[in-house]
This record gives C-alpha cells, sequence and structure tokens, in this order.
C-alpha cells in the first residue's frame, strides 16, 4: 500500500507514513537498488527486516521528487542521510508501518519514532521512565501516555545520535502540553543540559512524534 499518511509541517519539512502490505517482490517494484543495496538486503534474515528496509525507501521515493535515482548513506552512528539531493532524514518502524520524516535543512537534526498504541510501552515503563515521569502519566488514558514517553524519549535519542544514552537516565519528561501537543523534554549528558521539543500527532492506532 503507498503513502497512507502525509504531513507538510513546514516548508522543506515532511512526514510520511507507508503501511507494509506488500510482498518482497511487490516492494521492488518501487525501488532501483544497486548490488551493493541488494547484497544488505538479502543480509537480513527476517522477511519483516526485509519489508521494513524496503518500504521506508519506496516511502522516500514517493515523497522526494527527483529526476534522478538518489541513494542512502549512513554516518559513523549508522543515521542515514540522502545525498544528491540532500536531505536530512529520520526513520522509524513499527509493527505493519515504517515511517520517514524528510528535511532539506542538512544540517538540522531532527528525530522521528512512531509506535502502535498498545500495553508492550505499559509494561516496560520501569526500564525508561522514572517515578517523577510516572506522575505526569493521565490515569484515564495511561496507555496512550505511556507509549507517547516512550516514543518521545526514542525521537530525542535519534534526535541527538550519541552512543550510550539511555532513555531514562539521559532524557527526562519534563511538561506536557496538551492543547499544543509538545511534550517538552530535558537532555542531561554530564553536566550539560539541553531543552528539547517533542511533537505529537496521533493517527489511526499510532503514535507519531518528532522533535524540533
Amino acid at each position: 500500500m503507498p503513502v497512507i499518511f502525509y504531513n507538510k509541517i513546514k516548508e522543506g519539512l515532511e512526514l510520511g507514513i507507508w503501511q507494509i502490505t506488500e510482498s518482497i517482490e511487490e516492494l521492488l517494484k518501487y525501488l532501483y537498488l544497486n548490488k551493493e543495496e541488494f547484497d544488505t538486503l538479502e543480509s537480513f534474515k527476517s522477511e519483516k527486516r526485509k519489508k521494513q528496509w524496503m518500504s521506508y525507501r519506496a516511502l522516500i521515493r514517493s515523497i522526494v521528487q527527483a529526476d534522478f535515482i538518489y541513494r542512502i548513506y549512513y554516518d559513523e552512528n549508522n543515521k542515514p542521510f540522502l545525498v544528491n539531493p540532500p536531505r536530512a532524514i529520520s526513520v522509524s518502524h513499527t509493527d505493519g508501518y515504517s515511517a520517514i520524516l524528510i528535511n532539506e535543512n542538512i544540517n538540522e537534526n531532527r528525530g522521528l519514532d512512531i509506535e502502535l498504541i498498545s500495553n508492550q510501552a505499559l509494561k516496560l515503563k520501569n526500564k525508561f521512565l522514572t517515578i517523577e515521569e510516572e506522575k505526569l502519566l493521565p490515569k484515564n488514558d495511561i496507555k496512550l501516555y505511556t507509549t507517547l514517553f516512550w516514543s518521545a524519549k526514542e525521537s530525542v535519542y535519534k534526535k541527538i545520535n550519541i552512543k550510550n544514552i539511555y532513555l531514562k537516565s539521559n532524557i527526562n519528561i519534563e511538561k506536557i502540553d496538551k492543547n499544543n501537543q509538545i511534550i517538552k523534554t530535558k537532555l542531561i549528558i554530564n553536566e550539560n543540559v539541553t531543552y528539547i521539543n517533542v511533537f505529537w500527532l496521533i493517527f489511526d492506532s499510532i503514535v507519531i512524534t518528532y522533535t524540533d
């Protein structure tokens, strides 16, 4: 299935979601893979992982208008980006879906995450939420907001692109602005503190978060 959700957040910043319903053979029709990319595809053991890898490439091709075949490259921390045309990108997957945030400003680093609203985050909350953060969870919709907090922290993690950062100890939820759908977070690395806004959307049963 092609793009099921698209949002032009602002000029030069686009968000898209692809629902993965195709077979591997069908997804290949959207792509122009070279030998190196085919080798990468074949290195994945599971069909699910192959489809995720292929679908976000198909998603990029559906959004980025170009008259040539672009390639995806990765930095030293395995964060993907585009060259020719240059784009900063952030990628996320959840069961049956892939998503991408595409930024024409190659120097502006943002993070994206999507999660299915489920009990999974609630079961794992002690691993990524502090006691103070748990107090911020609305009792009448705890499943949604636990998933949202998890996703927000994942988006911040992807934005900063630094190794050895932990969701619970380094990334704190400070405040929820429900009216503007913003989660205010605090990133703590050694003695350095940075405040990062995370914006959220709900589409169907999916939480979408992305950073400023």
